[in-house]
């Protein structure tokens, strides 16, 4: 029991989860840490073992909830394009937007410290903190938790992007910068000259959509390097348990661009408490040239400002043009470990951190050289040939 009556329990099984409906569902802004979404990814992926949320009571009523899972998988850690990964560890996952509740200092002292109990008490090897809003109090206590060798000295820091949707896409356009404006004209001038009526989109919503709409995704996903990542749109049952549940909640908002009756750009998203969250993008490289994702975006945009359900786009983690291009705000997030107590957790920080400071003095020394985008380019070609020669895995959904 903490001081003022705070008490934190926490709920290691589906059941226990269920038990939390009524508290848990008005709290979240984020698809992420909705209940339904989060029991779809524990049930549906592999790795997952069990759910594992913290539930800061006082006096017997719920205050805050902290959305986690114990996983186990390997460690990573990138070195350019490369992955080196430790042997398979228990991993205490805290959810991007499963910090639900207040944002006070009390709160997450209380939420971290029964983190950092679950790791004393073996039951993860490492807590990730994932996508926590840099200026929080929650990042604040959850950052400056560790000591001298469980703590992440080395935190993953992103931009998280966002736009207001006014009332039109007219308007949204004239927003714009006059660059900006300039090469949407232009690229979507030449993707129309150069294929006119052979272009069609297609929005998928419902259910009875999902079939088309999984299979003329991976026809477009698994030609990019986003696959030779491990990362975007894969087809799998996975995929296919978070789709149907979108399409039946009516979150599911999806758009395909198609070349002469071919897949060719793909934007898919959830609308999710009137925000648009996109989910995952992609388009054929063969037609890089003529800009198919920007084409496609646009008319995403153009759909979401006419439906007026949504008042905000959030764009996701990272830096892209295309983000800098539309949106009108952002904000800074963190992601960083919490290593257990014990000698395995110790170990992976020793493990992980020289690998990651040395990947990071690489990358700023590549910056400074001017270099680092043309490897990067090199590094994405790269990987789109190698998952040709792999031979593209075909996927069945069974619908």
């Amino acid at each position: 029991m903490h001081s003022n009556g705070y008490k934190v329990e926490v709920g290691r099984s589906v059941s226990e989860v269920l038990a939390l409906r009524a508290d848990w569902q008005r709290l979240p802004l984020d698809p992420n840490a909705d209940m339904d979404f989060y029991l779809a990814v524990v049930q549906s992926k592999a790795e997952v073992r069990r759910p594992h949320v913290f539930v800061l009571k006082q006096n017997g009523v719920v205050k805050s909830i902290l959305v986690g899972r114990i996983e186990k998988r390997s460690l990573d850690v990138r070195l350019g394009y490369t992955n080196l990964a430790s042997p398979p560890i228990r991993l205490l996952t805290l959810v991007h937007g499963g910090v639900l509740g207040e944002d006070s200092e009390e709160h997450a002292s209380a939420l971290v410290e029964s983190v950092k109990k679950s790791l004393r008490d073996d039951e993860a090897d490492v807590a990730w903190f994932h996508g926590l809003d840099s200026d929080s109090a929650f990042c604040h206590v959850a950052r400056n938790a560790g000591g001298l060798f469980t703590r992440d000295y080395l935190p993953t820091q992103v931009q998280r992007w966002r736009i207001k949707l006014p009332a039109t896409y007219q308007e949204l356009y004239r927003q714009r910068s006059a660059n900006t404006k300039h090469n949407l004209k232009r690229y979507s001038r030449r993707l129309r000259d150069t294929f006119g009526d052979r272009l069609t989109i297609r929005n998928f919503r419902d259910p009875s959509d999902l079939r088309t709409l999984i299979a003329d995704t991976e026809a477009i996903a698994r030609k990019t390097y986003h696959r030779g990542l491990g990362v975007g749109f894969v087809a799998d049952d996975a995929m296919l348990q978070l789709a149907t549940l979108a399409a039946n909640q009516g979150w599911l908002r999806a758009h395909i661009l198609y070349v002469e009756g071919k897949p060719c750009a793909f934007w898919n998203g959830f609308l999710y408490r009137r925000t648009f969250f996109a989910w995952t993008t992609g388009f054929d490289p063969d037609f890089s040239e003529l800009r198919p994702g920007m084409f496609l975006l646009q008319r995403t945009l153009e759909d979401l400002c006419a439906e007026r359900a949504a008042d905000e786009v959030d764009f996701g983690f990272g830096d892209a043009q295309y983000k800098r291009d539309w949106c009108d705000h952002e904000r800074l997030q963190e992601s960083f470990f919490l290593f257990a107590p014990r000698l395995k957790g110790i170990s992976l920080n020793c493990f992980r951190t020289p690998l990651a400071a040395a990947s990071k003095i690489a990358r700023q020394v590549l910056a400074r050289a001017g270099v680092l985008q043309e490897l990067k380019k090199s590094w994405r070609a790269r990987l789109k040939r190698q998952d040709t020669r792999a031979g593209n895995n075909k996927w069945n959904p069974k619908i």
